[in-house]
């Protein structure tokens, strides 16, 4: 009887919404009386009668604590800012019960409440509601509590629920851990990520270890974002760590997970964290022609990074890179299936190297061999990226196209096409189809007639009529 009132507590929450607030004076403490049960002591109880009472009695005890745990976690997801008063008993009672390894249940909803709590108390702030916490005490008493109980937890599918409401409360918390906690945050991800690489892929949990995989990766790009000022100090930390998961003997997984973490280090702390690994540049260039293409696609990836953002140090290794990406991208076995997203990858990055070191190649050459891949259709994490980049490059050199015989604009135009063909953002964003549309009004303005002409003559029928159909409209 008792948990199914708590239940129609929790069915009254949902139905009343923000209506529901003058009966929470009632509802929240019984919530939390329920959530805050124990389980009795057997540790003297002999009789065979009486163990079965106490088993029962157990049973329901857990039973009454989950519901409970989970209806509150329903009703600060519900009532957001509307639970204020009571976000701090919430928070108080539920952040021990990340390490409650008698029920499951109770653990998962204590660990789904985290991010509910911290977006409640998030409201309450922007609306200047009064409340008896201040929210950053909240985050630096959830994260840290969430971050212990991942190095407890011994099941992989609620290491991977942690995982997920631990990057919910990384990106609603800002810099609220000290040094020391930071460095435990980090000892702790990584040792993590070593555990979920370990499952074989045979066993039942590999579906799960590469979850805690990806998670981790994201967690970890929040917190370099969140903490940029604080983490060049623990660099060799980080890369020391990943220079063991992307030696030539690890799984491709393990190498895979080490270029993507090293990409990530880059994008966020860019020339600062190139000082530090030209040697991992180097890696980087040998690994975009890998035997295995999932490691060449990640590799290629970073490398249109390191271009994008590395500067002026970035800047004299720009040949060896090129080498690399030519390399890559000529290969016989480039446009199989199993390497052609490793190709579109590889093709984006020279784009990159020609946008950010043009002074540094040779131009005409790298335009020409980049020009011919698009567009790229395949791996839908470049294609927006390098069509985006086409209409950058046009940008900066229409006049510079436009005084070369025409050379390269049949196959812009043709890439420009394609892109408009597609209809469905898949190659483009919409943002950068205006621009597309933008580029050929100027080029048909600005071309002879006959040459316009001859250009869309050379255009599959289905491709012109598009093209002309958007610049008409």
């Amino acid at each position: 009887m008792r948990i199914e009132g708590l239940r129609a507590w929790g069915r009254l929450c949902k139905c009343l919404g923000h209506r529901f607030q003058p009966y929470m004076e009632v509802a929240i403490p019984c919530l939390l009386q329920s959530a805050r049960l124990t389980l009795p002591d057997d540790a003297n109880v002999e009789e065979s009668d009486e163990r079965n009472r106490m088993i029962q009695i157990k049973t329901e005890t857990l039973e009454e604590k989950a519901t409970a745990c989970v209806l509150l976690r329903d009703c600060v997801a519900e009532l957001k800012e509307g639970i204020d008063l009571w976000i701090d008993e919430v928070a108080e009672t539920l952040v021990p019960l990340l390490n409650f390894y008698e029920h499951a249940e109770v653990r998962i909803a204590a660990v789904l409440a985290m991010p509910e709590i911290l977006k409640s108390s998030k409201a309450a702030i922007e609306k200047r509601l009064l409340q008896k916490s201040p929210f950053e005490k909240l985050c630096s008493d959830i994260i840290p509590a969430l971050v212990e109980a991942l190095v407890k937890e011994e099941v992989i599918k609620i290491s991977a629920v942690m995982l997920d409401s631990l990057e919910d409360c990384l990106e609603l918390s800002g810099p609220v851990l000290n040094i020391d906690q930071i460095k435990r945050f980090l000892s702790v991800i990584m040792d993590v990520l070593d555990t979920s690489i370990s499952i074989p892929k045979v066993d039942e949990a590999s579906e799960q270890g590469e979850k805690v995989s990806k998670k981790v990766c994201a967690c970890l790009k929040i917190f370099m974002k969140t903490y940029k000022g604080s983490l060049l100090q623990f660099f060799d930390q980080l890369l020391s760590r990943m220079e063991h998961m992307w030696v030539k003997d690890k799984t491709v997984k393990e190498r895979k997970i080490a270029l993507k973490i090293f990409t990530d280090v880059v994008e966020e702390f860019r020339e600062e964290a190139l000082k530090f690994c030209e040697s991992e540049l180097l890696l980087l260039f040998r690994a975009c022609n890998d035997d295995e293409p999932e490691v060449q696609e990640v590799a290629a990836h970073g490398i249109g990074v390191a271009a994008a953002f590395g500067g002026s140090i970035f800047k004299p290794l720009v040949g060896e890179a090129v080498s690399a990406l030519n390399a890559n991208i000529s290969d016989s076995m480039a446009l199989h299936r199993d390497y052609i997203k490793a190709h579109d990858a590889a093709v984006t990055a020279l784009g990159q190297i020609y946008l950010f070191h043009k002074d540094r190649i040779n131009a005409s050459e790298v335009f020409s061999t980049w020009l011919s891949h698009l567009p790229i259709k395949n791996n839908l994490l470049e294609v927006k990226i390098a069509h985006d980049l086409l209409c950058s490059i046009v940008e900066i050199s229409e006049d510079e196209l436009l005084r070369q015989d025409f050379a390269y604009l049949p196959k812009i135009i043709a890439a420009f096409a394609e892109i408009l063909w597609a209809d469905d953002e898949t190659l483009a964003t919409e943002e950068t189809v205006n621009r597309v549309i933008k580029q050929l009004t100027d080029f048909k303005s600005r071309l002879p007639s006959n040459i316009w002409s001859s250009i869309l003559s050379t255009l599959e029928p289905s491709r012109q009529n598009v093209l002309l159909l958007s610049l008409s409209s």
